[in-house]
């Protein structure tokens, strides 16, 4: 893992000038409301700690509980099965004590971690990276999205990344497979857009200062980096899909071309065993021109 200070993101840049152009007395409200804030999350942390321990036997065994208990359960629940899997890797990787210990250390510039800072250290491969990573953590006070940034652009983890995780998809069989999977894939994103923009982006657009929390930045601050890799992703398949398009439509063209021609040409060979019509020349030679006969 790099080593140096993590760079500030625009939001968290932003914070720490307001932060700044305070008068002392209101810093030490600030910084008394933000603890107070970010300490009322840890209850809600070890819940869904619990939560994950209780699905560790549903991951554990898959056949007691059958091959699409997962998704089944994100139905039932209401979730993603990408928040089943990052409940599960917690409750995995890390005891309940050990949850509850990082809870209530304090970072070096105040503030505590919060479940998503579980999420974005979790999904990193290797146990050392994922130590380093928490001291990290604490030493220089990094939020979610700073983890996020690191883990992506040194590339500490393997897995497909949602809010916090998430398990590779199966790749289909075949081309025929694969072009089944992005068509379905992209009628469910499109179906989805208006219920995004009325319960999401059009609440934000109108919703109360007092209502807005820290857990919202976090999500949306995800969302968005998911979002942009997600533009550029859709940008490549759609390029490669219409070439292949285009070279689909070119090969069965050039077939049919080709069909053409050999009915053509078989259409204009005689027929097999047919005699020819020419006649061949009778007697023993053939015949000299007159001109050529003279000149003898």
């Amino acid at each position: 893992m790099a080593k140096g200070k993590t760079a500030l993101l625009p939001e968290e840049a932003k914070r720490a000038d307001v932060y700044r152009e305070m008068t002392g007395d209101l810093k030490t409200v600030a910084k008394t409301l933000d603890e107070m804030d970010q300490r009322s999350s840890r209850g809600f942390v070890m819940l869904r700690y619990d939560m994950g321990a209780a699905l560790k036997p549903v991951f554990a065994e898959g056949a007691k509980y059958g091959s699409n208990a997962v998704k089944q359960l994100a139905v039932f629940l209401g979730k993603t099965p990408t928040e089943l899997y990052t409940l599960n890797a917690i409750a995995t990787k890390w005891t309940r004590s050990e949850v509850d210990g990082l809870l209530k250390r304090k970072m070096g510039m105040g503030g505590y971690i919060g479940w998503q800072h579980l999420a974005e250290i979790v999904v990193i491969d290797k146990v050392p990276d994922r130590r380093k990573m928490i001291d990290k953590v604490f030493n220089d006070s990094l939020s979610s999205a700073q983890i996020s940034h690191i883990v992506k652009s040194e590339n500490l983890s393997k897995g497909t990344r949602g809010f916090g995780g998430g398990r590779k998809p199966t790749p289909p069989e075949n081309p025929l497979a694969a072009y089944q999977q992005i068509y379905s894939q992209a009628l469910e994103f499109n179906n989805r857009v208006e219920g995004w923009e009325s319960k999401g982006m059009d609440v934000i657009d109108e919703i109360a200062p007092e209502s807005v929390t820290t857990i919202m930045l976090e999500k949306v601050t995800l969302a968005l980096e998911q979002s942009e890799t997600m533009v550029k992703n859709v940008n490549d398949v759609h390029e490669r899909l219409s070439k292949n398009k285009e070279r689909i439509e070119a090969i069965l063209t050039q077939q049919q071309v080709d069909a053409e021609a050999a009915q053509a040409e078989a259409a204009a060979a005689p027929a097999e065993g047919a005699e020819s019509t020419d006649e061949k020349p009778k007697g023993k030679g053939r015949r000299r021109p007159a001109a050529a006969a003279a000149t003898a």
